[in-house]
């Protein structure tokens, strides 16, 4: 596990010949110095974070002068770094000692570096950082006033009080928390990766249970995954609308969330809890819940309130006392039911069914959904207060994750493979180009699916190829759809609502007999892809598949079965002479998939 990175532009540290000045701040702080060895020979356990350093000066003739471009070359060395990770912190000193020895003269640096790089970054998204993506953090021994004054920016960036270097254990203490603090709140920092420091300057990971980690280190997800942690810094339980397409890892960012909101009430030292909570994530899924008894089951309920309420239980908001209640498929909820969410959150309070007695809510509550819940808000189905009230947080798709999709199937293969205990993967060049470049329409999930398969179908090979990934792809459904509308949907509407005549069939019947063909190879097209092994696959399953559908074939067999028998009806041709037709149309539109399979047989053995 690899320690999250900091990069420190200052004019005194950052000079090369300072190694005594370095190993005594990084040693104080709690931090591995890039003079402290091969970062792998010691626990990364004892570390906050790993700290790289920057003068951001040229010396020439003996004067020192600040140079903008080249403190902006260190910061872009890791933008990110080959690993994937990205600075989690940017630390620039605002005072810089430039002139010659003999008349030397301090100028706000800082400051003009930190508009160069809003400059350099600026963004438009969402972020309450501002409009800089990169984390800045300003160090000044002077007055958080006065350096406001002088630090004018439109990023919000956080201040802490410069560690002078003066042994005393207290001052390089306090500066250590609070750079710890920091960087749990807005660093960039990969899951798996975060650290504290506690009140006795200790560092330890947040504490987390065994289970999958939110993987990948692009700046779309660390960002989210930012957003999410300073969310929980509040004087009170947060409340999240949190938004994510379909497959896209929800409930993982929802126990993110739990997780994180449990570690954040001690860190921030918030151990006034109400009650005996267990600090439990308690889950809802608000689409299996009728709409009339919603209600009962967040708030719970008094003995007699309602026909069979023969005792009084608990709802769900008691039971995630002190933990979270995470209510999911919020967007297909009643108006009433969200009107009733809504005096929930504004008032803190709520009453059992049938009781008279407030109850204060002492639990952090996560709406999730995969609908524009903006959009319904202007549609006026969604409570518009009640949208304000929530913080709202979006889970970035796969698509808008660069180069996580590779790293994420690298992971999957190797939790199959080991599962299955069969042959260690490679990925081909090829194989990773197509998995970073392919859109991923069912996110996660889907990348999942398609590595389980790819693993099945190369048991005994170590191998995986873009073909592999190209066949697991086609299996999962997405590709097909994708690659069936527009054109086949046009033709099946067509052949769903022809009508026949005697008269018609001379002029129709080439029409008609191309339309065969074509939904012969979109057939052949669909089992093939459904074979679990594509090569081996024979034309005449194809041939008894469309004369012959099963329960389990697709509706468009279906379709198929019944136009042949209204043309053999209608027309009077045997069943015999239909299926030679369609032996010899699948005879020539089959050949160029045939050629494909064989090919990749030959190239097998």
């Amino acid at each position: 596990m690899s320690l999250p990175k900091i990069l420190i532009i200052d004019d005194v540290l950052g000079q090369p010949d300072n190694v005594l000045g370095r190993e005594r701040f990084c040693k104080a702080l709690g931090l591995k110095g890039p003079d402290s060895g091969d970062i792998d020979k010691a626990p990364s356990k004892l570390f906050l974070a790993e700290v790289q350093f920057e003068s951001g000066q040229l010396l020439s003739s003996g004067y020192v002068e600040n140079s903008t471009k080249k403190a902006l070359a260190a910061i872009e060395r890791g933008w990110p770094f080959p690993d994937g990770s990205r600075w989690a912190l940017v630390c620039v000193d605002l005072e810089f000692v430039v002139g010659s020895s003999d008349k030397p003269s301090t100028e706000f640096f800082g400051a003009e570096l930190l508009r160069a790089i809003e400059d350099r970054w600026r963004t438009h998204s969402a972020d309450s950082l501002g409009s800089c993506e990169v984390p800045v953090v300003m160090l000044s021994s002077h007055d958080p006033t006065f350096v406001e004054r002088r630090v004018k920016t439109e990023t919000n960036v956080a201040f802490l009080e410069k560690w002078k270097g003066d042994g005393d254990s207290s001052t390089s203490m306090k500066f250590r928390i609070e750079l710890g603090k920091v960087l749990f709140k807005i660093g960039l920092v990969a899951d798996g990766e975060l650290r504290h420091i506690d009140s006795e300057g200790v560092v330890t990971m947040i504490d987390r249970l065994p289970r999958p980690e939110i993987f990948g280190r692009s700046l779309s997800l660390l960002s989210a995954l930012r957003e999410a942690r300073k969310s929980l810094l509040r004087e009170r339980d947060v409340r999240v609308l949190l938004v994510a397409e379909r497959g896209s890892g929800k409930e993982l960012f929802v126990q993110y969330l739990h997780d994180h909101a449990m570690a954040a009430r001690s860190y921030v030292d918030r151990t006034k809890m109400q009650g005996n909570g267990k600090r439990e994530l308690v889950p809802l899924n608000l689409q299996e819940v009728s709409e009339s008894l919603i209600e009962s089951r967040l708030k719970g309920a008094v003995r007699g309130a309602y026909t069979g309420a023969d005792r009084d239980f608990d709802g769900c908001l008691e039971v995630a006392k002190g933990g979270t209640l995470h209510l999911d498929e919020i967007g297909n909820l009643g108006f009433a039911s969200l009107q009733m969410l809504l005096r929930i959150v504004e008032s803190e309070t709520y009453k059992r069914v049938g009781d008279t007695k407030d109850r204060v809510i002492n639990c952090q509550i996560v709406m999730t959904t995969n609908k524009d819940v903006a959009g319904m808000v202007g549609k006026g189905t969604f409570p518009d207060d009640l949208f304000d009230r929530l913080a709202k947080l979006t889970v970035p798709p796969l698509r808008a994750r660069a180069d996580d999709a590779i790293l994420i199937f690298e992971r999957f293969v190797l939790s199959q493979t080991k599962m299955l205990a069969c042959r260690e993967k490679a990925i081909s060049s090829r194989a990773r180009r197509r998995v970073n470049e392919y859109e991923w329409p069912g996110n996660v999930r889907q990348l999942r699916a398609v590595s389980e398969q790819v693993v099945a179908d190369r048991e005994y090979t170590g191998l995986i190829d873009v073909r592999d990934i190209d066949a697991a792809i086609l299996r999962t459904g997405a590709e097909l759809q994708k690659r069936w509308t527009g054109r086949y949907e046009e033709l099946l509407t067509a052949i769903r609502e022809y009508s026949f005549s005697s008269e018609e069939v001379k002029s129709a019947w080439p029409r008609l007999q191309n339309a065969i063909g074509v939904l012969a190879s979109n057939m052949l097209t669909r089992a093939v892809a459904d074979s679990s092994r594509p090569r081996n696959f024979k034309r005449v399953d194809c041939v008894n598949r469309i004369a012959n559908p099963s329960d389990e074939c697709d509706w468009e067999s279906k379709t198929c079965e019944r136009w042949l028998q209204k043309m053999q009806d209608e027309f009077g041709l045997s069943g015999a002479a239909f299926d030679e037709l369609m032996r010899k149309e699948l005879k020539s539109l089959a050949k160029p998939a045939d050629k494909e399979i064989d090919r990749s047989d030959i190239s097998d053995s």
